[in-house]
């Protein structure tokens, strides 16, 4: 069977079963093969039966790597002897020699190499219980929105966070009562850490008292779901306790994403008495205005058409709110309009929210809804021999005769390949290989392709490229035409496609655009101007204040080279 499948192993273990079906007195595992006897003549009569075996399966074996008549042998990472198996001395020595575990890498690797010996290692699973038999604890709350809990682990004096669990909720679960809420709370939070939880003793603690008598009501005081919830929790062992709502602060935090902390209504209702936009929508008829009283006795319009209460925002406010409430969840930009639309009113309140909200640089930068996918350029063949060549540096290589680098150069009409190596990788070096070993054997071309490397893109280069008349042109390795529709980029950001660190966004910037071409767009990053792919770049939307220059912008938009020379 071909090898990279991903059932080739599988499949060949059972046709290994099947060839040796009946045969007891050995294992097999995919191309080992393990048999042993008490005496010699037992033994012989063993070797019969398989080699008849691999002969009618037509198997053939390798005697170089075959080893017969042995009284100890290695096995699959063991030692086998007459007395039974037991681990090889270089294993037990690395173990033995293991260093203090210093990061978290290095302790999973000394625990792997004790589990595959734990069998040899006298009460191995009370040895390590230290490290998996941490007290923990489920914190769930639930609140008129959502659900919220918290897996934490009790460790070194103080609980350590393990997983967080929010849900939002549905219209019909917003109808439960609360005791049912906080109860469907547990019941979703030990669904979702099952895997953590099970067989493990752990504690869940709740803020509403009424569910440590859960388990002891009569089942005609609860529903068939109720019931069903009841009894998927009570086939983990747990513990239901009560904690005050102190206690409870991160599972509570995450249930009350809707809450906005920081929102001064006392100021809001100071700067409502001198906004036009308040009367005017005073005089719509389809909205009905209410004054109320804040804690401080200050007097707030408020909105009562719909069947939520919605205080009026003044100009200097709604940017504020807009941040505090988008920076909890960042959803998608219908989500939040509607979210905020229902607690707040404002003169177009929609078209506000949804230009920041698509004009929100995290959100932009760590979303990726669709990559830039660029059509293949076509490429005017060349009728002249030398007169277009690509050339590169490729290298670091191991040193041969002090040459580390290599210099190639490749003609488009004959391709026709020049390779030098050399020793170091200067600008200086460049430009004297390229002159000695192409333009004063081959003459002077028209156009030289190069990457972005600083060599080339260094001033001496490019006075060569002035004394021996020849273009130079960028070529960005990725020959695709830029397709970002109808906007006009005046900023961009930049795909990463490097090993990313965890949580660290797909895309760097906001990088302003210099020109656009077919196939590439110089940015300006960090000062200087990079050519970068069309595929790597996506538009960014930013509003006309965040925009250092004039807008709309007249970028340079002229067909991609070296498309034409």
């Amino acid at each position: 069977m071909s090898f990279g499948l991903r059932n080739a192993p599988s499949t060949f273990q059972r046709f290994i079963n099947e060839m040796f079906l009946g045969l007891d007195f050995f294992p097999a595992y995919l191309d080992d093969i393990l048999f042993a006897s008490s005496t010699e003549d037992e033994h012989s009569e063993y070797l019969k039966v398989v080699f008849s075996r691999l002969v009618k399966y037509a198997i053939r074996i390798n005697l170089g790597q075959s080893v017969m008549e042995e009284n100890r042998l290695e096995f699959l990472g063991y030692m086998i002897t007459s007395e039974g198996s037991k681990s090889l001395p270089e294993k037990v020595n690395a173990i033995l020699n293991y260093g203090l575990p210093e990061i978290i890498h290095e302790m999973r690797t000394f625990l792997s190499l004790i589990n595959f010996n734990r069998r040899y290692i006298k009460d191995s699973e009370k040895i390590q219980a230290v490290h998996h038999e941490y007290l923990k604890a489920l914190f769930t709350d639930a609140s008129d929105h959502a659900f919220g809990s918290v897996l934490q682990q009790f460790e070194e004096d103080s609980w350590k966070h393990l997983a967080f669990f929010p849900r939002k909720l549905s219209n019909a679960q917003k109808g439960y009562s609360t005791c049912y809420k906080e109860q469907s709370g547990i019941y979703l939070s030990i669904k979702q850490f099952k895997h953590i939880l099970e067989r493990r003793h752990f504690t869940v603690c709740t803020v509403h008292k009424p569910l440590m008598s859960a388990f002891q009501q009569k089942n005609e005081k609860a529903s068939p779901r109720q019931l069903g919830h009841l009894q998927y929790i009570s086939e983990l062992y747990t513990d239901i306790r009560h904690i005050g709502g102190k206690e409870n602060i991160f599972a509570d935090s995450l249930s009350r994403i809707e809450s906005i902390p920081e929102i001064d209504y006392d100021k809001i209702a100071d700067a409502q008495i001198d906004s036009k936009d308040l009367n005017e929508l005073r005089s719509k008829p389809s909205l009905h205005f209410k004054q109320y009283s804040s804690d401080s006795g200050k007097l707030l319009w408020c909105d009562i058409s719909t069947t939520k209460i919605r205080p009026f925002i003044p100009q200097d406010f709604r940017m504020h709110i807009f941040q505090k409430i988008h920076s909890l969840a960042h959803p998608g930009v219908k989500s939040r309009v509607k979210q905020i639309a229902s607690r707040f009113i404002w003169i177009n309140i929609r078209k506000d929210i949804t230009q920041w909200a698509k004009s929100f640089i995290h959100c932009q930068k760590n979303k990726i809804n669709r990559h830039t996918r660029a059509q293949i350029a076509t490429y005017i063949e060349v009728d002249d021999r030398f007169s277009v060549i690509n050339i590169d540096i490729i290298g670091l290589f191991p040193t041969s005769e002090g040459r580390k680098y290599c210099f190639t150069c490749i003609d488009r009409f004959t391709c026709w390949i020049e390779v030098i190596p050399f020793a170091n990788l200067t600008a200086e070096i460049v430009a004297r290989i390229f002159y000695d070993y192409w333009i004063s054997r081959l003459g002077m071309p028209y156009c030289v392709i190069t990457d972005q490397g600083s060599e080339f893109r260094s001033e001496l280069f490019k006075n060569i490229g002035v004394i021996c008349r020849f273009k130079i042109l960028a070529d960005i390795l990725n020959k695709r035409v830029l397709s970002i529709r109808t906007c006009i980029l005046v900023h961009v950001f930049i795909r990463f496609d490097g090993v990313r660190k965890p949580l660290e966004p797909p895309y760097d910037g906001s990088f302003p655009v210099l020109r656009r071409h077919e196939m590439h767009s110089a940015v300006t990053i960090k000062g200087k101007d990079i050519n970068t792919s069309a595929d790597r770049l996506k538009p960014a939307y930013l509003l006309l204040a965040d925009v250092d220059v004039p807008y709309p912008k007249k970028i340079d938009t002229s067909p991609a080279l070296p498309n034409k020379f």
